[in-house]
């Protein structure tokens, strides 16, 4: 319920939450009494008296009026003891889906205005925003979009890290992804945006449809069609770049490439390989394969030795385990490694070490 209340809940949770409501109506009644204390609305006395019924009753017209009279006798003990037992667990249920509610509102960072949605290393999220659209969030990602999303006249979204999008396209209502270096503007699409701080390219991978692209702090927009993909070089020193001058003086640094299928993948393209929990890796420094590995199993992996970080590999991770994982890699690379609960330190192996 607290999920529910501050936006992070999944779609999966969300219907066994409609569940719980049809299985315990009371549930239900204090659900909608906090809806209303967080709108600060004045709770009308009906409601508050039908709550108090449905804890009176035990299947019989039982009331709590009588319950309470001077005059109770023997046999009514059981019901007494019933609707005391039920008034405290509302009581105590309540408050502590209102500590359970503030302290998700709190680590999510939801304001006012806001709902924010992280996702922890070691997992991914489903996402459905309110106009039907579907979001995957990768590990260690967030998204933010506004809680009038439903209703503003366009509909933006805020992403820091990785994520899928399948887009309902309303050509009224334009849907935007604003990312550190670019945003993207849906004309009609299912794509992939991987934009994570720190990293030196930022890319979107367009699987079907169209989309707009705007780069930051400066004039240039692209279009990308269906199985291309643009990657902006966050660092500006890559030779292969297309530098386009704009006239704000800035350059943008920029390639587009044609997304390969792989049949390796269950999704077609090692790009959006991550939604089935598959990690592509191709000629890929070990480097930068440590932090996709850390994202994705919940670890933290320093090298010991700076040599060993540019060794290149190939591969495809699916099913393995962070230690299965690192075992294929000492066939493709010799190096040791040291594993201490989730801090993993690799160094390098062979002679002169």
């Amino acid at each position: 319920m607290s999920k529910k209340l501050s936006g992070s809940i999944t779609d999966l949770e969300s219907l066994e939450l409609d569940k719980l409501f049809q299985i315990y109506p009371d549930v239900w009644y204090t659900y909608e009494i906090l809806i209303g204390v967080d709108d600060k609305e004045i709770i009308p006395d009906a409601f508050i008296k039908e709550i108090q019924a449905l804890l009176a009753s035990d299947g019989t017209e039982a009331t709590i009026e009588p319950v309470l009279s001077k005059t109770v006798r023997k046999p009514i003990l059981p019901i007494w003891i019933k609707v005391m037992s039920a008034a405290v667990i509302l009581v105590c249920f309540s408050l502590g889906i209102m500590q359970a509610y503030n302290y998700f509102r709190i680590s999510n960072k939801t304001s006012n205005k806001n709902n924010e949605i992280t996702v922890l290393n070691g997992t991914k999220t489903d996402v459905n925003l309110p106009d039907g659209s579907k979001i995957i969030l990768n590990s260690g990602s967030k998204l933010t979009y506004s809680k009038d999303y439903a209703t503003a006249h366009t509909r933006e979204v805020f992403l820091s890290g990785e994520a899928y999008f399948k887009v309902v396209h309303d050509k009224k209502h334009p849907f935007i992804i604003h990312t550190t270096n670019f945003d993207i503007r849906d004309i009609g699409t299912t794509f992939n945006i991987n934009a994570y701080p720190g990293e030196k390219t930022t890319e979107a991978s367009l699987i079907e449809g169209s989309i707009e692209i705007s780069f930051k702090n400066n004039a240039k927009k692209i279009i990308l069609q269906s199985r291309q993909k643009v990657v902006l070089i966050n660092n500006i020193e890559n030779k292969e770049t297309v530098t386009v001058q704009t006239t704000d003086k800035q350059p943008v640094n920029y390639k587009i490439v044609t997304l390969n299928v792989n049949n390796d993948v269950k999704s077609e393209f090692e790009e959006t390989a991550w939604v089935n929990n598959e990690l592509v890796f191709k000629n890929e420094t070990l480097d930068n394969l440590a932090k996709k590995m850390g994202r994705k199993y919940n670890v933290d992996i320093s090298f010991g030795d700076d040599k060993i970080k540019t060794s290149s590999v190939t591969g495809i991770f699916k099913n393995e385990t962070i230690d299965q994982a690192l075992k294929t890699l000492q066939m493709i690379t010799p190096f040791k490694y040291e594993m201490n609960h989730n801090r993993i330190i690799i160094l390098s192996s062979g002679p002169g070490e």
